[in-house]
């Protein structure tokens, strides 16, 4: 035992002595080896685990497979395909009952609706729903990029559609100038847009918008109005201009007072006009390489002259000779009876008329509404009624409404008012409301007449020395009312209440 202890203690001593006199390069590369060796290792248990996973993921994957195939198959439920209702049976496979444990409802039986769910998106299927995905992206963008077009041309499409042109006037407008800054051609907004401005008499700017259409599209179904528009304007322009060149032919420079035109043969020259053809000169036109030759093209269209545009001067020529008020009536319910929907050219002058020979204008009234309900001049009408029929209050009232939301006919209204309150006696209100009527819009002879006559009621007579010294500077005189009255000659009542109901 003393041995073995001494041979442990010799080797120890070996050991040591041979650990000494290793060197340090030894020492390091013994180090190395243990760490490599450590490492080996660790990937080698690292890899078999691996290679288990992995294992048992495909062993896994073979019994879902397998599940999936059982669950494919047919079940041997016992109960016969015959005895299930049709309404009854699952949409997919059509061979079992339909609905599941969990949900009775379901379209689908129990084996189908889990294929379902586990069935799979191939590529393609992905590529598309990216492609969709992306294509909805785009439209997005671009409708968002002109939504303002849209929400001004269907706000004009509605206000269309409510006898409200003024209001879609001013929306297609809108659309218009988005469409022109991004560069759009919207022929259907142009329509509607060409559509408005003829039901509001702007006919001048019609003409404008005729470059907007292809010569080929413009004659299709779904653009024909606008043709219509173009070709009514085309038509009453061209009549405009004939009857204009008539009668310079007829009067020449000789007749400068309107109500000295031969009556008779200017209206005999209307009447040939009715059923006559527009005839046109050839004109002279510069080529590329600036020789000029005759040629029979024209840009405007019209072929016969209009008769409510006829009618019309029929109406303004028996005004300025001063024919009764029948006879103007008769023409200008003539453009009622023929062409409704051109309110802008009789509108004011019969409801006028109306109110001057007594009538009723309830009903006109209404029947302007119907094709404007905007229209400002319903409500003139209405108002200068109600001041015929002496109810004063009433129609100031009435006129104060449109006075306040600065009409486009303010200036009427507030005339109204002063001729209301000249037959109250508050003479006073009655020169503040000619006079305030006056600064709007005092160019023309009632509106001078009116604040002459409130400025004679209202004793202030250097307001009606300023008007006369403005009418003498023109060579024009007051009406034969404000004369009468300021010469005690004529009342008021004589003035507001017979003959025409105003001044002149």
């Amino acid at each position: 035992m003393d041995e073995n202890r001494q041979d442990e203690v010799l080797n120890e001593s070996e050991t040591i002595e041979e650990t000494e006199v290793l060197s340090e390069e030894e020492l390091r590369l013994k180090q190395e080896m243990e760490a490599l060796a450590r490492t080996f290792q660790e990937e080698l248990d690292k890899a078999k685990a691996e290679e288990a996973q992995l294992a048992l993921e495909k062993q896994e994957a073979e019994e879902e497979a397998e599940i999936l195939i059982q669950e494919l198959e047919p079940e041997t439920d016992g109960e016969n395909i015959d005895d299930i209702p049709e309404e009854e049976l699952c949409e997919c496979c059509g061979e079992k009952r339909r609905g599941t444990k969990s949900n009775p409802d379901s379209p689908y039986c129990p084996s189908c609706e889990k294929a379902l769910r586990r069935y799979p998106f191939d590529l393609l299927s992905v590529l598309l729903v990216l492609i969709v995905v992306g294509f909805s992206f785009y439209t997005c963008i671009c409708f968002a990029d002109r939504t303002e077009l849209y929400a001004n041309s269907l706000q004009a499409k509605r206000y269309e559609s409510n006898a409200k042109p003024a209001s879609a006037y001013t929306s297609n407008a809108k659309a218009i100038e988005i469409m022109e800054k991004n560069k759009i051609n919207g022929e259907l907004v142009y329509k509607r847009a060409v559509e408005t401005m003829f039901k509001l008499g702007s006919t001048e700017e019609i003409s404008n918008y005729e470059d907007r259409f292809k010569t080929w599209e413009i004659k299709l179904p779904h653009l024909r109005k606008a043709y219509d528009v173009f070709k009514t304007n085309e038509e009453m322009t061209a009549t405009q201009d004939k009857i204009y060149s008539l009668v310079a032919e007829i009067a020449g420079n000789e007749i400068t007072n309107p109500a000295d035109l031969p009556y008779d043969e200017v209206m005999a020259k209307l009447d040939e006009l009715e059923n006559a053809q527009i005839v046109r000169e050839p004109v002279e036109v510069d080529t590329e390489n600036g020789e000029e030759f005759v040629t029979s093209a024209y840009r405007n269209s019209a072929q016969t002259y209009n008769t409510s545009m006829i009618n019309f001067f029929r109406f303004y020529f028996s005004a300025v000779c001063e024919k009764d008020y029948e006879t103007q009536i008769k023409y200008l319910e003539k453009i009622k009876e023929d062409t409704p929907e051109y309110t802008w050219l009789y509108d004011s002058m019969l409801g006028d008329l109306y109110n001057k020979t007594g009538k009723d204008v309830t009903e006109y009234c209404d029947f302007l509404l119907k094709y404007n309900s905007e229209n400002p001049v319903v409500y003139v009408i209405k108002t200068t009624s109600l001041r015929i029929q002496g109810k004063y209050d009433e129609a100031i009232e009435l006129a104060q409404k449109y006075i306040d939301r600065n009409d486009t006919y303010a200036y009427e209204f507030l005339r109204q008012q002063a001729l209301c309150y000249l037959m109250k006696g508050e003479y006073k209100n009655a020169y503040d409301a000619a006079n305030s009527s006056y600064g709007l819009y005092g160019n023309t002879l009632q509106s001078v007449d009116t604040l002459a006559l409130c400025s004679i009621a209202s004793n202030n007579m250097s307001t009606y020395d300023e008007l006369a010294k403005l009418l003498e500077e023109n060579e024009v005189q007051f009406s034969d009312e404000v004369t009468a009255y300021k010469n005690g000659t004529l009342t008021l009542e004589d003035i507001l209440t017979k003959g025409d109901f105003d001044v002149q």
